[in-house]
C-alpha cells in the first residue's frame, strides 16, 4: 500500500486545442466519465444517447448537449413486461445507431460505444473524421465462446450472438483508429484475435458516482453481510457466490444481491437455490447505489466475464474489501491480501475461504476496509487515473488531427 501510494504523480493535465467530438452510446455505461472530462476541458461535444439528460447526473452540462435516440425495442419491452430475443435486440442497436448517423452532426473524432456505432462510423470516417471506440468486454469472439462454454455447464438457456452481429463488432474494431480497453484481459482478448496493439488504448475506469457521507457500517453490527451487484446472472458468475455463501452457513449472516429476481429466474440452477435461502436478499433497485455498500461487509464479483467491473473501484471508495475473480478487469487494481482477493474463475471453495476469513477475523476486516478507501483515493491522484490516461489520449488525437 505504501508503495502504491508513493507512486502518486501531480502531472498537470495537458491543454487541448478545440476539436469537435460527438458521444455515441447506446446507454450511458461509463460514457459519463467521458462527457464529465470533456465538460472539465471545455471541449466541444455532444452526446447521443437513449439516456436522458436527468440520467447523466452533472448540472453543469447543458442540456442541449445530449441528444436523446431511443432503444425503441427496449422501450416497448419495458412497457409490455417481456424480454424480447437475442435478435430484437441486435435490432434494436443498429436501428439506434442509424438513427444517430441521421442527426449527428459533423465533427472531428467520433467517441462511440461498440456495438452501437458502425453505421455513424462509416458516415464519420468518409468525411475524414478520427474514430475512438469503446469496448470494455473482450473480444466478442472470445466473450461469445466464454458465454457458451458457461451456460452449457449450467444448462442455461443462452442465446446466441447472431454471425451478423458478430461480424458487424468485428467490422467496428477495423474501422475504429483507436480502441479503449479499460483492463489487461479485455486487451490480451484483442490480441489474441489478431487486433494490432498499437490500436488499443488501455484506459482505466473509475467510480461512476461521486462518494459522499458515512461509508462504514457501524462497527457494533452484529450482522455480516456480503455484497454482490449484476445485471446478468450468467456473465456475474452469481451460482459461484451462491454456492460458496451456502457452504459457509454464517450465523448472522447475509448474502445481499442488487439484481432483479427475473434475472435470476432466467437460470433454474441459480433460481432454485435463492428461492429456499432466508439469507439471500434480493434488492432489486436503489436510487443511491452507496446505500447498497454501506450494508456490506465484503463485496464480490465472481464473474466468469466482466471486462472491467467499474463496482470493484464503487466498492473501494466506499471501504470495502473486495473479491473478484481473474476474468474480472478491475481485480488488477486490486493489491492481494491488503485490499481484497483475487480468485480464480468458478472457484467456489476459494470464495467461501476468503469470505469466511474475513468473517473470522474482524481485525483484518477492518484493516483491510482502511487500506481499500485509501487505495482508491491513492488511485484518483495517480498519473494511471482515468482522468490523466483520457487526457494524454486525447492530446494525442488532437496532435494527429492538427497534423
Amino acid at each position: 500500500m505504501e508503495k502504491y501510494l508513493s507512486s502518486l504523480s501531480n502531472n498537470k493535465i495537458p491543454s487541448f486545442s478545440k476539436i469537435k467530438v460527438n458521444i455515441l452510446v447506446g446507454a450511458r455505461f461509463n460514457g459519463k466519465l467521458v462527457a464529465d472530462f470533456f465538460q472539465r476541458k471545455s471541449i466541444d461535444f455532444y452526446i447521443y444517447s437513449s439516456a436522458p439528460a436527468n440520467k447523466w447526473h452533472n448540472p453543469e452540462l447543458p442540456k442541449k448537449k445530449i441528444i436523446f435516440i431511443p432503444l425503441v425495442m427496449k422501450i416497448l419491452s419495458r412497457i409490455l413486461g417481456v424480454r424480447f430475443s437475442r435478435g430484437v435486440r441486435e435490432f434494436d442497436a443498429k436501428l439506434f445507431d442509424f438513427i444517430a448517423s441521421l442527426l449527428m452532426r459533423k465533427s472531428d473524432v467520433l467517441h462511440g460505444w461498440a456495438t452501437f456505432s458502425l453505421t455513424s462510423a462509416i458516415k464519420h470516417k468518409k468525411r475524414g473524421g478520427y474514430f475512438v471506440l469503446e469496448r470494455a468486454c473482450p473480444h466478442v469472439l472470445y466473450q461469445e465462446k466464454l458465454l457458451i462454454k458457461e451456460s452449457d455447464k449450467l444448462g442455461a438457456n443462452y442465446q446466441k450472438t447472431s454471425k451478423k452481429f458478430i461480424d458487424r463488432c468485428t467490422q467496428e474494431y477495423t474501422l475504429a483508429d483507436k480502441i479503449i480497453v479499460p483492463s489487461l484481459y479485455t486487451l490480451n482478448s484483442f490480441l489474441e484475435y489478431g487486433v494490432d496493439r498499437s490500436k488499443l488504448e488501455l484506459l482505466r475506469l473509475d467510480a461512476n458516482f461521486s462518494r459522499s457521507g458515512q461509508i462504514y457500517k457501524s462497527k457494533n453490527s452484529k450482522n455480516f453481510v456480503v455484497g454482490s451487484i449484476g445485471g446478468n446472472a450468467l456473465r456475474k458468475g452469481f451460482v459461484y457466490l451462491i454456492e460458496a455463501w451456502q457452504s459457509l452457513q454464517i450465523e448472522n449472516g447475509t448474502l445481499l444481491l442488487k439484481v432483479t429476481e427475473a434475472e435470476l429466474k432466467s437460470i433454474p440452477i441459480i433460481w432454485n437455490k435463492v428461492k429456499i435461502d432466508p439469507t439471500i436478499e434480493i434488492i432489486p433497485y436503489l436510487k443511491k447505489i452507496e446505500d447498497f455498500y454501506m450494508e456490506c461487509d465484503v463485496f464480490c464479483l465472481p464473474s466468469i466475464d466482466d471486462g472491467f467491473g467499474m463496482v470493484v473501484l464503487e466498492a473501494l471508495a466506499c471501504g470495502k474489501p473486495v473479491i473478484a475473480t481473474k476474468n474480472v478487469g478491475a481485480s488488477e487494481l486490486l493489491i492481494d491480501n491488503e485490499t481484497g482477493y483475487v480468485v480464480n474463475n468458478r472457484d467456489s471453495m476459494a470464495i467461501a475461504k476468503t469470505i469466511d476469513r474475513l468473517y473470522r477475523d474482524k481485525n483484518l476486516l477492518n484493516k483491510m476496509s482502511d487500506n481499500a478507501l485509501k487505495y482508491y483515493t491513492g488511485y484518483q491522484l495517480s498519473k494511471d487515473n482515468f482522468e490523466n490516461s483520457i487526457s494524454r489520449l486525447y492530446e494525442n488525437i488532437t496532435t494527429n488531427i492538427n497534423k
